[in-house]
């Protein structure tokens, strides 16, 4: 058993991370500020023996006995992280600094995630450096990775699709009579979204995404529509 701390353990992600970890043997402390992430993600985790919540926000000092850190809170979307970006930025370096400030008191190993917003376009991308050998892995959920940059693994789907024809298949699958009105593209939002996932695949046995576009939506839509049908909200 491992003693692990995941901080947005309330977001989708990590409330799935949450558990698996706990589905391992181990001891899962989860901590989330529910800017983004909501109760009703973990509610079922919480009478788990082994799962502890607090409610936290990361730009603050905090501290607990861990061997490992999953740092995952920071709002992903450009809706929630442009809602306040002076508190998206202090999230995302004080917030990561605290993190790492634990690790480095408790000798722990960390997983840094991050979406691809904080690189913004291709020729924009910027690297990242290992601190005091504490971070082991910077995740990426997409986005490009220069070919002499490999600290960050890239997890997700290398097939391209737009927008366009992403919600052509939703109003597909749902049936909606919903009509697509063209917006202007969102400040800071990047314009490509295909990731390298070729260390991905060398690191993690060859591993690959399973799940493609169409197939992904109709397991999406039934789950908010179970949602929908309970009268509660999972982000």
């Amino acid at each position: 058993m491992k003693r692990v701390l995941i901080s947005g353990g309330a977001g989708f992600i990590g409330s799935h991370l949450c558990e698996r970890l706990l589905g391992e043997g181990n001891d899962v402390i989860c901590i989330d500020n529910y800017f983004t992430g909501h109760k009703s993600n973990i509610r079922h985790l919480l009478k788990h023996p082994n799962f502890e919540v607090i409610r936290h926000d990361i730009i603050y000092p905090y501290m607990a006995e861990v061997e490992e850190i999953y740092n995952l809170a920071c709002p992903a979307s450009p809706i929630y992280y442009q809602h306040d970006p002076v508190k998206t930025t202090q999230t995302s370096v004080i917030g990561a600094m605290n993190m790492l400030g634990m690790a480095r008191y408790n000798r722990a190993k960390v997983l840094q995630a991050s979406t691809s917003e904080v690189y913004g376009d291709g020729e924009q991308t910027r690297s990242f450096q290992y601190i005091d050998d504490l971070v082991e892995g910077m995740i990426r959920l997409m986005d490009d990775t220069p070919d002499d940059f490999t600290g960050p693994v890239n997890i997700g789907n290398p097939n391209e699709f737009t927008i366009n024809e992403l919600a052509a298949i939703v109003l597909e699958l749902t049936g909606s009579k919903s009509k697509i009105v063209h917006m202007p593209l969102p400040s800071d939002d990047p314009q490509q979204r295909k990731p390298d996932i070729s260390l991905a695949r060398k690191m993690l046995n060859d591993w690959e995404p399973t799940i493609q576009l169409r197939d992904g939506l109709v397991k999406t839509i039934a789950y908010f529509e179970d949602i929908l049908s309970r009268g509660s909200v999972r982000h």
